[in-house]
């Protein structure tokens, strides 16, 4: 998570904390006194759920992962409906709810969480599938190719290693598709499971990082950002991560242990 996120949680709860006496005592009252402690804090929970839907739904394109695929719309909609309606309750009843409205609200959850525990029991293989590809960066071992993949598996090897096509910096898997005159709903699951690989970014990064490695050690003297900026890393941070996940060591050291 990135530390704006932690800051802004952290606004938050101090912000909801303050006792009413704390509040008198700084002078702070009427108009005021609502605006910073009920107005701002809801503002910055509306602002951490847009936050989650823009993760659901950024580089959709790239997921490789098919139940995780389908799941990102539905995800992403159900959680800002349900969020915006107790945000927008909260607002419309000034934080003071009726017990009424609470009782309601509990029972809706209530039907709603064992609706979705429901769905999941149904679909528990792909689920399992899917919580193994969130949470583990290594790539799938790869499946046996059938005859009809092949080829085009050693299409897309002769497209990464004999044009770099992963040192392009807007590369994504349409544009791929394109380049290897094939559908993306074809193209998705041949890298996923045939060569393993959960996202499009994780594929390029393989290639990258291999291109990388070998040139941290043949070209000693030139710098470690050059190297990364051209096998297709936008930035040196990227490259880092990447790099790590793979080695386990940053390009620094991995050059300085090899110099050793």
């Amino acid at each position: 998570m990135p530390w704006q996120f932690y800051v802004v949680v952290v606004i938050y709860l101090l912000l909801i904390m303050v006792p009413v006496d704390t509040r008198v005592a700084l002078a702070i009252q009427g108009d005021n006194q609502q605006l910073i402690f009920f107005f701002v804090p809801q503002f910055l929970k509306l602002g951490l759920v847009l936050h989650v839907i823009v993760l659901a739904l950024s580089d959709r394109r790239q997921d490789l992962v098919q139940q995780r695929l389908q799941m990102r719309i539905p995800f992403a909609s159900a959680f800002a409906i349900v969020i915006s309606a107790v945000i927008a309750t909260e607002i419309g009843f000034s934080d003071q709810v009726p017990a009424y409205v609470e009782l309601f609200g509990s029972v809706s959850f209530f039907f709603l969480t064992l609706a979705g525990t429901l769905l999941c029991m149904r679909f528990k293989a792909e689920l399992a599938e899917l919580a193994d590809s969130s949470f583990i960066d290594a790539p799938n071992p790869p499946s046996e190719a059938s005859a009809n993949d092949k080829p085009m598996i050693a299409n897309i090897q002769q497209l990464m290693d004999e044009q770099r096509f992963y040192a392009n910096y807007d590369v994504t898997l349409d544009v791929m598709a394109q380049a290897l005159n094939l559908p993306t709903h074809k193209l998705r699951p041949i890298i996923n499971q045939q060569m393993g690989f959960k996202n499009f970014n994780q594929f390029l990064n393989s290639f990258r990082v291999a291109e990388a490695s070998e040139r941290l050690l043949s070209e000693r003297n030139l710098p470690i950002l050059s190297i990364a900026l051209d096998c297709g890393f936008k930035s040196l941070s990227v490259f880092n991560k990447a790099f790590k996940v793979t080695h386990e060591v940053t390009p620094s050291e991995f050059r300085q242990r090899s110099a050793g």
